[in-house]
């Protein structure tokens, strides 16, 4: 099943519940679908119907994000998280350090 059907099916639950004039929310709509969705998949889904309650499912379209020049490369991204985790490391050591000599009566 694509995105856009999943997506669907929520919308289609959202609308029956209101039909009924209940809320929609994620367990009531979870407990409509024959088949689990993921939970972000139902949050959209409801989410677009909030929006538009009265939304043709055929005309139902997902926005997708599209990357920009300013996006980090992985590479970047793993270079940044690596000196993070090895500043991290480094403070730990100190506190480390800083806690040993409390304990032991050093000032």
């Amino acid at each position: 099943m694509s995105h856009n059907q999943a997506i669907n099916r929520v919308i289609e639950a959202c609308q029956s519940l209101n039909s009924q004039n209940k809320a929609p929310s994620i367990a009531l709509v979870k407990t409509r679908l024959s088949t689990p969705l993921p939970l972000a998949v139902i949050v959209r889904g409801i989410q677009q119907f909030k929006t538009n309650p009265n939304i043709e499912i055929k005309n139902v379209v997902l926005e997708t994000s599209t990357s920009t020049a300013d996006d980090k490369t992985d590479q970047q991204r793993i270079q940044q998280l690596e000196s993070q985790v090895s500043d991290l490391t480094n403070e730990v050591k100190e506190l480390q350090v800083l806690v040993s000599d409390l304990m032991s009566g050093k000032s």
